[in-house]
Formats: structure tokens, C-alpha cells, sequence
């Protein structure tokens, strides 16, 4: 593994843990009225799903939401959400700084020049995406939108990989 990657993975992993305690404080064991509450009980089987809109985001609602699981559903399903919201953060930052610095690097004889305006990159980034106010809503409740972004980030993240060996 290489330097950049170690300091990449640390600088996400920072603002992560940082996005981690700020969504805690934020951290509701209650269903929120209005879409929360509306995915929670069309997802746990509570009402009619009717067509599914986010098959795989509903499909592991519904994992957690089973019964035999301890502790509240609600509470699961907010924590669902919780953990989703700050891998969505992790990844935003990690992809925002690797795409940097294969941007960067190209046109330096030294790569090392490129390491800290692309890490810069992606801790900006991430940082604006992780207290934007829909990432801090979905962070804190039961929202599918940063499931969504992670699902992004991590087809590109392999699409970039995939091209880089190809």
C-alpha cells in the first residue's frame, strides 16, 4: 500500500469518526413524522409496500427490522442509518481525494507533490458533503438518500479501479 493510500484511508477515517459523533448527537430513538416514519412502516411490513422504489436499501430494512433481532426496530433502523450515513461520508472523501490525485499527479515528475492538495481535496469534500443538511438528516434518522451515495461511490471507486488495471 502506498503512502498516498494510508494517508487517504486516515484522512477519511478522521472526518468519518468526526461525521460519527456529530450524527450521535443528533441520534433520534422515535421515527420522525413525515418520510421516516413513511419508509419505516412500509419497509418493517407494517403497511403496504406497494412498488419497491430502493430494493436493496429496503431489502436490508427489513433484515434489521425482523423481530427476533434485541432492541427496538425503530432504534435499529435509525442505527441502520446512522452507520450507512457515515460510510457514505467515508467513501465521498476517499473518492474525491483518489480522483484528485489521479488528476494531479499526471502532469508532476513528482508524484509526492500531488499527496496533500489531494487529500485537501477530499477532506474539503467530504467535509461539505457530511454537514450538508440532507447528509445530517439521514445521518440522524431513517433516510436512504446517503445510501444512495454510497452505492455511488462505491460503483465508481471499482469503476476507477477496474479502469486502472485495465
Amino acid at each position: 500500500m502506498n503512502a498516498f493510500g494510508r494517508l487517504s484511508r486516515l484522512v477519511a477515517a478522521g472526518l468519518a469518526v468526526f461525521a460519527a459523533a456529530v450524527y450521535a448527537s443528533r441520534f433520534a430513538a422515535v421515527l420522525h413524522p413525515g418520510d421516516s416514519a413513511h419508509l419505516f412502516v412500509r419497509y418493517a411490513g407494517v403497511a403496504p409496500l406497494g412498488a419497491p422504489e430502493h430494493p436493496l436499501w429496503g431489502a436490508l430494512l427489513a433484515a434489521l427490522s425482523v423481530h427476533w433481532w434485541p432492541g427496538s426496530s425503530v432504534v435499529r433502523a435509525n442505527a441502520f442509518a446512522w452507520v450507512v450515513g457515515v460510510a457514505s461520508v467515508y467513501a465521498f472523501a476517499r473518492l474525491v481525494s483518489a480522483c484528485a490525485f489521479d488528476v494531479l499527479r499526471r502532469p508532476l515528475a513528482d508524484e509526492s507533490r500531488a499527496v496533500v492538495p489531494a487529500l485537501a481535496a477530499g477532506l474539503v469534500a467530504g467535509f461539505a458533503y457530511a454537514f450538508s443538511a440532507s447528509a445530517l438528516q439521514a445521518g440522524a434518522q431513517l433516510e436512504f438518500r446517503s445510501f444512495h451515495v454510497l452505492f455511488a461511490c462505491v460503483a465508481l471507486a471499482l469503476a476507477r479501479r477496474v479502469s486502472a488495471n485495465g
